[in-house]
């Protein structure tokens, strides 16, 4: 990709998707460590935004198949009632649909550098972060730029794309690093443990603390 002015910008283009996507540990143990962050993010807003785009048509076309489906449940049952514009964007659908096309390059800018920094801070915390933040940057754009392109597929495109990129991003950092391979795994699964598990595991302590203040005894 950052030799597209020689070889042409869709050749570097797709030799880069190929080799992220088939050859990661190739790829990244080879990535240029340094050399500037708009290459990498130039690589990731427009692969994001051909994904973005795709996924917001998907969007319209689903509301759109809803809302006949909403109009012949009503044709059948007269009784049955949905809220005005519940499937058809809202009384601005048009106009929000265009003005969220056009917010895609920037939620891809605001997504490559949130992901970087939180990732590389990870990369801190487990004592991985041989290399500057530029060096998570680039691996960040790369590997999840690329993975983007499965949202391309209807229904679980964007599930796949979220797992392959995370495999590419362990591959990714651990490569470009130089680390082991178990830091590059913690430092992957700790946002999602912030995220998603730790408040679970809280939740479901404050609940049991609550019925054990209040006498309750739990069924085993």
């Amino acid at each position: 990709w950052e030799q597209r002015e020689r070889i042409g910008f869709f050749p570097a283009l797709t030799q880069t998707i190929n080799a992220v996507l088939l050859r990661p540990t190739e790829t990244f143990s080879k990535m240029k460590q340094d050399g500037g962050l708009v290459n990498p993010l130039l690589y990731y807003v427009i692969l994001g935004c051909v994904s973005g785009v795709v996924l917001a048509f998907y969007q319209m076309g689903l509301q759109s198949q809803m809302g006949d489906f909403q109009s012949k449940l009503q044709h059948y049952i007269p009784q049955y009632q949905l809220p005005p514009h519940a499937f058809d964007g809202g009384p601005f659908g048009t106009a929000g649909f265009l003005g969220s096309l056009l917010l895609i390059p920037v939620s891809c800018v605001l997504r490559a550098f949130l992901g970087a920094a939180i990732f590389h801070l990870m990369l801190m915390i487990v004592g991985g972060a041989t290399r500057p933040l530029e060096t998570t940057f680039r691996v960040y754009c790369y590997a999840f730029g690329t993975s983007m392109l499965f949202n391309l597929l209807p229904c679980c495109g964007a599930l796949i794309g979220i797992i392959w990129g995370s495999y590419i991003l362990y591959v990714g950092l651990k490569e470009a690093h130089g680390i082991e391979g178990w830091k590059s795994l913690v430092a992957i699964s700790l946002p999602g443990f912030f995220c998603c598990i730790l408040p679970m595991i809280l939740g479901i302590a404050g609940i049991a603390a609550l019925y054990a203040k209040s006498g309750i005894t739990l069924p085993h």
